[in-house]
């Protein structure tokens, strides 16, 4: 057994202090500045004029300003996500229209599809200053704008914006910058009217037959039209539309499937059409009128029987999910330690009791999510898997978890140690519990994680009731603990493995780095929350708690180590954590 001289005390102790004295003479959490906007969605509000008269009507926009890889949404999202909410601040007696949504793209995620937008948009608005607005006073605009960006993963953010505009007698000033930009994108990026083209629409079950006619130069060729409706839920988003025209009657007509969740027939169709021409618009506005009355009754029969197979195949999506999620670098190695002890302990009968203390920590803790996300909710915000990242001390949290965990791996210290040792019953209870924490963990650490169909599943959950949303993160905390169940219930499974030996060590250090990585992701998404400076506080914060847990390890966790001697580093360690974090 390996002895600690006091010679190799006292040198280790030495280090201790001159880390607490670098420590004392620069506090790193006083390096911290103001937060920057350096978040993955930028906006600002700008305008078409700087000086008005009173009563006059301009152009008023949010600017929003996309990090690459980033979208936010149209006003129908599609498959999931939330457009963006403003709340304007300024006093009532100045007109704000709705915004003029510019016509948007249509985002693939297989196997959902979204409408939003990419790289930097304009989202125009139609002001105007009250009629008896005093010339010489500046009219404060102000805006409290929500929104929801995504990415891999989905984050609602929000900010808010304004802008001075001073008001004049005569003679208005368009804004230098922003007047000409107004002048170009607004006429070519919004959906063309066609007030003088006839539409119909004829529903049926499975499909809707939209008609309508091919007007100016959408008569002289076929164009590859897509249709995407005003409001969610109508068609299937992701389902191939079929166009052809007609050139007898100078008529096109698509084939639509259905949403498969909603089965009723509104008395107007109204939305865009989307094609891709470079000499022509992008969108053409369109309304149809429907067959409603026909069809409305057999519509409530057909939806009754279809919400139950939407619940089912979200259930389904959500737990094909937690069975991918294993696999994600942040989840995978946690589960994988436990693997391992399954083959150290594959002959115990009692195996089994250690796959339902996983399921429960794992089911606990995504309850404990949802109940967070369905309390938000309550209160009118947009939440869903992935929320919490929105938070810089969550990211700063979850980073830290694990590196404790990579460190772990790596053998710089062991968690739990000295409980282990303990025998009799406290030793197979501490297993049990060990289970339920590594459930608990496992949970934790895959939240910067999202797996494929997760999207899908959770995406139904956006806006409906709690027992569905409860459902939903159940059927994924299942997906994510049933290889664990199936392996404790049947280890015989992992017969292929060989048995425990100086190889298990090599494997434990080599899982230690998919979660360097996604630590390495995480500081990223720091950086991106608090700038840079923000992120040196973070980086010292990591250092300052390996190096407690180091010294934890190197002296605390010898089996030399009496217990004053654990008592005193353990204090020391604790010293190290709470100083540097705090």
């Amino acid at each position: 057994m390996p002895v600690i001289h006091i010679n190799n005390l006292k040198r280790s102790l030495l280090i201790i202090s001159l880390f607490l004295l670098s420590s004392l003479l620069i506090n790193p959490t006083s390096w911290a500045q103001e937060n920057k906007n350096t978040a993955n969605v930028e906006v600002a509000l700008v305008t078409e004029y700087s000086e008005v008269t009173p009563g006059q009507q301009f152009f008023i926009a949010l600017v929003m300003d996309h990090g690459k890889g980033w979208h936010t949404y149209w006003k129908n999202p599609g498959d999931s996500g939330q457009p963006i909410k403003l709340t304007w601040q300024n006093t009532p007696s100045t007109f704000i229209s709705e915004i003029i949504w510019p016509t948007p793209e249509v985002i693939e995620t297989p196997p959902l599809t979204s409408y939003g937008y990419t790289g930097t948009v304009l989202l125009p608005m139609v002001a105007q200053i009250p009629e008896d607005a005093t010339p010489g006073e500046i009219t404060n605009l102000q805006v409290h704008a929500k929104w929801l960006e995504c990415a891999d993963i989905c984050l609602p953010a929000e900010a808010t914006v304004g802008l001075n505009i001073k008001v004049v007698d005569k003679n208005p000033v368009k804004d230098s910058e922003w007047a000409n930009i107004f002048r170009v994108l607004i006429p070519n990026n919004t959906p063309v009217p066609t007030p003088d083209m006839k539409a119909n629409a004829q529903y049926n079950k499975d499909n809707i037959i939209l008609e309508f006619d091919a007007i100016g130069p959408f008569a002289q060729k076929a164009i590859d039209f897509r249709f995407v409706p005003n409001i969610e839920g109508i068609i299937d988003d992701s389902a191939q539309q079929q166009v052809s025209l007609d050139t007898a009657t100078n008529q096109y007509r698509m084939v639509i499937a259905r949403d498969a969740f909603n089965q009723k027939t509104p008395d107007q169709l109204d939305g865009i059409l989307l094609f891709q021409s470079s000499d022509l618009h992008r969108s053409l506005t369109i309304s149809a009128q429907t067959n409603a009355g026909s069809t409305q009754m057999a519509a409530v029969n057909i939806n009754n029987t279809t919400t139950n197979i939407g619940l089912w195949m979200a259930l389904l999506f959500a737990f094909i999910g937690g069975l991918i999620l294993n696999l994600m670098p942040c989840v995978l190695p946690v589960l994988a330690i436990k693997v391992t002890h399954i083959v150290q302990h594959a002959k115990k009968a009692s195996a089994w009791k250690h796959g339902l203390a996983f399921t429960a920590g794992v089911l606990a803790t995504f309850w404990v999510f949802a109940a967070i996300i369905i309390s938000l909710q309550q209160t009118g915000e947009t939440l869903g898997w992935g929320f919490q990242l929105q938070s810089p001390v969550f990211v700063l949290v979850i980073s830290t978890i694990l590196m404790l965990v990579a460190l772990d791996l790596l053998g710089v210290y062991e968690i739990g140690t000295s409980l282990t040792r303990l025998g009799g019953k406290g030793s197979q209870l501490q297993g049990k519990v060990g289970s339920f924490l590594t459930g608990v963990l496992a949970t934790i650490v895959a939240t910067p994680c999202t797996a494929p169909f997760m999207g899908a599943a959770l995406a139904f959950t956006l806006g409906k009731e709690p027992s569905t949303i409860l459902l939903v993160f159940s059927a994924l905390g299942l997906g994510l603990a049933a290889p664990y169940i199936l392996l404790t219930s049947r280890p015989s499974l992992l017969a292929f493995i060989p048995k425990s030996g100086p190889w298990m060590a090599t494997f434990r250090q080599i899982l230690a780095f998919p979660i360097l990585a996604t630590i390495a992701w995480l500081l990223w998404l720091l950086n991106k929350q608090v700038g840079a400076d923000g992120i040196l506080v973070g980086f010292i914060c990591l250092l300052g708690i390996s190096f407690a847990v180091w010294v934890w390890g190197r002296f605390g966790q010898t089996l030399s180590a009496s217990t004053t001697k654990r008592v005193v580093v353990g204090i020391i360690s604790l010293a190290i954590i709470s100083y540097t974090v705090c």
